[in-house]
């Protein structure tokens, strides 16, 4: 190859001779091409590694474990910092070499940037990526092991629950035992029950014929279940859903009056009937059957107790019993009385006054008329009937005294103004007529009746209303309280 070199590319010199020339030729020009070619080749190597840079990432934190994270964020920073300091030096030999091979003559000494400890923060990064990489590889181990470890835990949580509930498990197996005893004894009762009940129908036999006198109506119908040797009550033939209570207090009354004369081996001379408030939820219509049928079923019985809150069937028993058996009849009452303990009943002799003239009326009005004008100490304690007394006493006068109070609050209160009753007794009777006073309470719907002094002007308004709008009313009613109670007269 000739090359017509006009200067040295080393030297700038000029002027070699010809031999001079071929000889450096011959020397040179073989090396050249290969510095030429070795700097070519760098540079290609180079560029790879730059783009090596360029497309440098490290992984998302967010797949990495969570307690590597904080760890892995630290770090990486440093290592884009190392990487940009090898593109920055790649860079800067990629330009000293472009220098050397456009001019392959010495240059002067560059000193490059300093190269960041690449390895020390790779490494970093790479650890904290390895043992992530270690753990995904063993996950399935540290799964069972977390497992494991987990069920110790609930096991050591439980432990104390569980002993408390194998103890409650042995209790309720106690209690189960006893349960099945019971109910095996329930069982045997209620074949007991159904061998007396197969026994009751003959008694009973007639049962549906004294509901529907009772009630006035046929819809009810009482039959047998063969069965299930129980009785069935039906309305217009379909199964009597519902019953009112009314209706279940006169099937069940009727039922067990029809007992009583039941040849069970037990003579009805020799039975002890007790009837508990046997006309709970009856009406009016029906009180007066009901006492019949009281009347007339337990005839002929040893003993009998009626115990009633109701004043109807109080009168009606007490009339019957007193003109068949007088001497055999004894009749009480319940007084309810406040003590240093609270409330108290007692039972006590029927006062004199109701025993007489079998008056509700007539013995609220005494009842008022003896708190009203007694020592100051004689009801002191047997006030809590009082109330209520007074509110159904004034409700009766009332009724046939004023027809037209019923009208509403207002015509009550211009009645009493004209009879002559001031303006703050016509209040308190007003409250108490359209009030429910059940007795002594502490707060009493504002009626103030929680108040001893409070009562007394409640039943002096109601005597004073009377005295004044019937005067001869009032003196008539008196004459039969001083009668009987004659140290009042004073």
């Amino acid at each position: 190859m000739e090359i017509d070199y006009k200067e040295c590319l080393f030297c700038g010199r000029t002027g070699f001779p010809l031999e001079r020339r071929r000889l450096l030729e011959r020397a040179f020009s073989q090396a050249f091409i290969d510095y030429q070619d070795s700097i070519r080749d760098h540079l290609a190597l180079l560029a790879t590694q730059l783009s090596l840079c360029e497309q440098f990432s490290t992984p998302d934190e967010g797949l990495l474990y969570e307690d590597l994270r904080a760890n892995y964020r630290a770090s990486t920073p440093a290592l884009k910092q190392a990487v940009k300091g090898f593109e920055t030096t790649i860079q800067e030999i990629t330009e000293l070499l472009e220098a050397a091979r456009a001019n392959p003559s010495p240059h002067p000494a560059t000193s490059l940037s300093e190269l960041p400890a690449y390895d020390t923060r790779a490494a970093a990064v790479n650890n904290i990526v390895d043992r992530h990489n270690d753990r995904c590889a063993h996950a399935e181990d540290d799964k069972k092991l977390a497992g494991t470890e987990l069920e110790v835990h609930l096991v050591a949580v439980s432990l104390p629950n569980y002993r408390h509930l194998t103890r409650d498990k042995a209790k309720a197996e106690e209690r189960l035992a006893v349960a099945r005893d019971n109910l095996d004894a329930a069982r045997n009762d209620v074949r007991l029950w159904r061998s007396r009940l197969r026994d009751s129908i003959a008694a009973a036999k007639g049962l549906e014929d004294d509901v529907q006198h009772y009630l006035g109506h046929d819809e009810l119908q009482v039959a047998v279940s063969a069965e299930d040797d129980a009785f069935v009550i039906t309305r217009n033939g379909e199964p009597a859903d519902g019953l009112s209570e009314g209706e279940q207090t006169a099937i069940a009354l009727l039922y067990f009056l029809r007992t009583l004369d039941h040849d069970d081996g037990n003579r009805k001379s020799d039975r002890i009937v007790v009837l508990d408030d046997p006309v709970s939820s009856l009406d009016g219509n029906s009180l007066l059957a009901a006492s019949e049928y009281i009347q007339e079923r337990t005839h002929g019985v040893k003993q009998l107790f009626v115990f009633t809150h109701n004043d109807q069937l109080f009168l009606d028993v007490m009339r019957w019993m007193t003109s068949v058996q007088p001497s055999a009849t004894h009749l009480y009452m319940l007084n309810v009385a406040r003590t240093s303990d609270g409330r108290a009943s007692r039972i006590v002799p029927l006062d004199p006054m109701l025993e007489k003239y079998r008056s509700m009326y007539m013995f609220a009005f005494v009842e008022m008329y003896r708190y009203r004008y007694g020592g100051e100490d004689e009801f002191a304690v047997d006030v809590y009937r009082l109330p209520n007394m007074a509110r159904r006493f004034l409700e009766q006068f009332c009724l046939h005294r004023f027809p037209s109070i019923r009208a509403g609050i207002g015509v009550a209160k211009d009645q009493f103004l004209s009879e002559g009753l001031e303006e703050v007794a016509t209040r308190r009777l007003v409250n108490i007529l359209h009030a429910e006073s059940h007795g002594l309470r502490e707060q009493d719907l504002g009626l103030g009746l929680f108040r001893h002094e409070e009562l007394r002007n409640v039943v002096s308004d109601v005597l004073r209303l009377v005295e004044l709008s019937d005067n001869r009313h009032y003196k008539s009613l008196e004459e039969i309280v001083l009668r009987l109670n004659p140290d009042l007269a004073s």
